[in-house]
């Protein structure tokens, strides 16, 4: 038998196909069946005729006729079945091979489609494929990353802890040589190094370092006078020359120093010029401590940006002005002292002196610019506007008081003329003998 879906032949009698399920139609069986039925009918038939005896045959002659045209008829009818069973089985046939062909679209349009998935699953499993070790290759790079980092930050540890003991050692031999001016640990870590160039560099970098720190504390240094700086100086020149000098290791033919020259040039020159700038700095600080303001002024203004004490002198400058304001207020106070219990025009005075002081400092300390000054110029706007204020209350004042005593000054002027003419005329009569009568009626004295 053959399969109408799978179209594959297989052992007859099976209601189902092996291969894949599909139910079958048994038709081609139960046809030759019917077939089988008839012919044992028809045996049946001749076995019984032949087995009828001869006294019956003539009897049964007339039966034989019948049965004969019997089976004429029922083989017509068999033709007849025959043919209607062929036809059956040729639209069987045909309605078979159109499922057959309909199946195997089907099983192409299948093939296709599982071609195609196929394909989609091959192409869907190469880029997960793909994917999958493009994310392993990505995961396994910065595995490596992160382990090469830990190697070499632990590297970089143990260098940095070896780095930090020698190096750390060497500071507190500095710090030691800056305190009591020993030298000799200095020299010990400088000879426990000296094979290891890079290490040697270090310590020489390490030495600059630390002196860079120095001389900002020796530009820090304070003192009363230019002596007591001198000795300042000296100190830490001799820190610069024994660092240069007396720290000193040989290897084979070469000495190696804690401060390579280079360096020690650079430092001198910069302790030199930190000196040269101070005494400008401490001619002025003496004028200042004799409290000789302006000349102390002029000589801090002189010290230019480029100078080491230039933010000190900046800092004196501003001290001065501020010396000289309190001065300035404390001549105001001496001189207003009581100021409200006197007459307008006794304040008056007061603020016209007030005024001239306040002018007279602009001039004693030139120097300071006071005119620049924003306190100087609010006291010299206010006691001038005091002594503008008064000057006009005064003379208001005065024209009242003028006004007021102008009819009496009128009658005492007559009074006045009528007495001199009586007393003229009694001269004119009788003249004393120290009397000179002279013209226009004036009297002199001998």
């Amino acid at each position: 038998m053959k399969c109408l879906k799978c179209d594959k032949e297989f052992e007859d009698g099976l209601s189902n196909c092996p291969f894949c399920g599909q139910e079958v139609e048994n038709t081609e069986m139960e046809m030759p069946q019917l077939k089988k039925d008839d012919e044992e009918e028809n045996t049946e038939v001749t076995k019984e005729i032949a087995s009828l005896s001869p006294d019956e045959e003539d009897t049964e002659s007339s039966e034989l006729d019948k049965t004969v045209s019997i089976s004429s008829l029922s083989d017509t009818k068999e033709l007849k079945d025959l043919s209607l069973i062929d036809d059956i089985n040729k639209q069987i046939d045909t309605i078979n091979e159109e499922e057959n062909k309909e199946d195997v679209e089907i099983n192409e349009e299948s093939k296709e489609e599982n071609a195609k998935e196929e394909n989609l699953s091959s192409k869907e499993s190469f880029y997960k494929r793909r994917k999958v070790l493009f994310i392993t290759g990505i995961v396994s790079l910065i595995l490596a990353i992160i382990i090469i980092s830990v190697l070499l930050l632990k590297k970089d540890n143990n260098d940095n802890d070896i780095v930090t003991d020698y190096l750390k050692e060497y500071e507190t031999a500095l710090q030691t040589y800056y305190d009591t001016e020993e030298i000799d640990d200095v020299i010990y870590v400088l000879e426990s190094v000296k094979n290891d160039e890079a290490k040697v560099k270090k310590i020489q970098s390490k030495t600059r370092v630390i002196f860079d720190s120095w001389v900002l504390l020796y530009i820090d240094e304070e003192a009363d006078s230019l002596d007591e700086y001198d000795e300042i100086t000296d100190k830490y020149k001799k820190l610069l020359n024994g660092l240069h000098t007396y720290a000193i290791v040989k290897l084979d033919d070469n000495y190696i120093t804690a401060l390579t020259d280079y360096d020690y040039e650079e430092l001198r020159k910069q302790i030199e010029d930190i000196y040269s700038d101070c005494i400008v700095f401490f001619d002025a600080l003496s004028y200042y401590n004799e409290k000789d303001y302006d000349r102390a002024y002029y000589m801090f203004d002189v010290i230019d940006e480029n100078n080491s004490y230039y933010e000190r002198s900046k800092s004196y400058k501003n001290r001065i002005l501020n010396n000289v304001i309190a001065l300035l207020n404390n001549d105001i106070n001496k001189i207003t002292l009581g100021i409200d219990e006197l007459t307008d025009e006794a304040k008056l005075q007061k603020y016209v002196s007030v005024e001239e002081v306040i002018i007279s400092y602009n001039s004693v300390y030139s120097n300071l610019n006071l005119n620049d000054n924003k306190e100087y110029q609010e006291l010299l706007n206010l006691y001038t506007s005091k002594v503008s204020e008064y000057t006009d209350l005064v003379s208001s004042n005065s024209e009242k008081e003028n006004q007021q005593n102008e009819p009496n000054n009128d009658d005492t002027q007559q009074e006045d003329s009528g007495n001199q003419d009586d007393n003229n005329q009694e001269q004119i009569e009788s003249p004393s003998d120290d009397t000179v009568v002279v013209p226009n009626n004036e009297v002199r004295i001998q």
